[in-house]
């Protein structure tokens, strides 16, 4: 087997996808991370900036940057974690909520008319194969972050 088409395919995909829903979405003024970033923070209301930057696979420092942008628009709200005040809990407004929504209808509409019309695969089948290698990808982060402090600490 070739595995390096993993890479091939999953990267093209996200490259095309986000290329049309670019066009899509020019309304929102928001680029494809940012888009991706408000709908996590819509989906996982109160996490912290850390932790949202793990679950996207981004860099935190990268992140904070858009964050900004997005607060400064009135979506979302960064406000010290009343259990660790060095971290930040990212909340939507009732405005960012608005937005969201409209994107989530977008995305999901976009997506919905890709598979009716040019694909014979089930969506279902696949949502959930992508969500095991997402969380498999999550745990291998986990456990090198691991092995990288341990490997500090000697």
């Amino acid at each position: 087997m070739e595995w390096h088409f993993f890479d091939k395919y999953i990267a093209g995909i996200d490259r095309m996808s986000r290329n049309d829903l670019k066009r899509a979405l020019t309304e929102f003024d928001v680029n494809a991370s940012q888009s991706d970033l408000l709908m996590n923070v819509f989906e996982n209301p109160a996490e912290q900036q850390k932790d949202i930057a793990f679950s996207m696979g981004y860099d935190p420092s990268l992140l904070a940057r858009d964050l900004k942008v997005m607060e400064h628009r009135g979506w979302i709200t960064q406000r010290p974690d009343p259990y660790d005040k060095r971290a930040k809990v990212i909340a939507i407004t009732p405005e960012g909520t608005k937005v969201a929504t409209q994107i989530k209808t977008i995305k999901d509409n976009w997506w919905q008319h890709f598979f009716e019309n040019d694909m014979t695969a089930d969506p279902e089948l696949m949502i959930q194969d992508l969500k095991q290698m997402y969380l498999a990808m999550q745990r291998k982060k986990l456990a090198d972050q691991r092995e990288e402090r341990r490997a500090r600490k000697n």
